[in-house]
């Protein structure tokens, strides 16, 4: 992939890209070995680093606007403890013999539908919910049509904001610990147009950052998944996912398109991590959700199976 372009090799700034490569892997690490992140967001990081603007923007922000599903102007942002944290434990400050990614067999519907089948309660659907309230022996939760719930104990699996927005009088620690977060929405099509991943095939890989056209939109990512790459597809027809097409898809090409949310990561919001579990403490009001990790659903479900161990539950 990164020789792509053959005129990549006649270019200074590519040689530099490569060389700071290099540079970062090893200084990020050193940097985050010897405690000097706390507190600096990644732009610091690079600025004080002086790290090239071609390694910068075409190599770095790009990497952690596809995997983060956010703008390369909020990358800036991202606590760069956490990220460089994040590419360690995930090999990504290697420059060989990274690690292979996996997915599941049967893709995400798999557990989801695992869990309908075997759950032995009620199971409401598209049930939308005024409010929650946390009483002395039972939670309640108020239906848009006006009805009320009481339960035992009620399980915010969502993203922060939304659990926020859900607790009609929150208390102190609730709304320290998420009022905090926000979330970035992100326009989301499935689709057969090709224009939408890299000119050259030789430079396909499962996840493409591509550069907004200079007339659009750099507020949020345009990034496209290989989906027969991603979830081992053998069909003739090559499938994608673009998140913020910064061109016009082809109308006949698209099959679906929907909106997702994601978390974005600040100093403001990360300081709430460690003392996001005490949410969970003598409330009948639970909390869960990838914030309480990196946003990924392995995320959401480590901290699922937290919940689930308050209840004396192996997951």
């Amino acid at each position: 992939g990164l020789f792509a372009q053959k005129r990549n090799l006649l270019r200074p700034d590519f040689y530099r890209m490569l060389l700071d490569m290099r540079r970062f892997s090893h200084e990020a690490l050193e940097a985050l070995n010897g405690g000097l992140l706390s507190g600096k967001s990644l732009g610091e990081f690079l600025e004080s680093r002086r790290f090239s603007d071609c390694f910068v923007e075409n190599y770095l922000l790009p990497m952690g606007a596809a995997i983060w599903s956010t703008s390369t102007r909020n990358m800036l942002d991202y606590p760069a403890e956490s990220l460089i944290g994040f590419f360690k434990n995930h090999g990504l400050l290697s420059l060989r013999d990274r690690p292979q990614w996996q997915t599941l067999t049967g893709r995400g519907k798999s557990y989801i539908d695992k869990f309908t089948t075997s759950f032995r309660g009620r199971i409401f659907k598209n049930a939308k919910i005024e409010w929650i309230e946390e009483r002395e022996d039972r939670a309640n939760l108020r239906l848009e049509d006006g009805s009320e719930e009481a339960y035992d104990f009620v399980v915010l699996a969502c993203h922060a904001n939304e659990a926020f927005s859900l607790l009609k009088s929150p208390n102190e620690r609730q709304q320290r610990l998420l009022s905090p977060w926000a979330y970035q929405e992100n326009e989301a099509f499935l689709h057969w147009d090709e224009r939408a991943m890299p000119p050259y095939k030789n430079a396909w890989a499962s996840w493409n950052f591509l550069a907004p056209p200079s007339d659009r939109d750099e507020a949020s990512v345009f990034v496209t998944y290989h989906m027969n790459r991603l979830q081992n597809l053998k069909t003739q027809r090559q499938y994608f996912v673009t998140l913020n097409p910064q061109i016009d898809l082809e109308p006949d090409k698209i099959i679906y398109q929907t909106r997702y949310t994601h978390p974005l990561y600040t100093l403001k919001s990360l300081t709430t991590q460690a003392q996001l579990p005490d949410l969970n403490l003598n409330s009948r009001i639970l909390f869960c959700g990838g914030y309480f990790g990196h946003g990924f659903h392995e995320d959401a479900v480590k901290s699922g199976a937290a919940v689930g161990a308050l209840f004396g539950l192996d997951l």
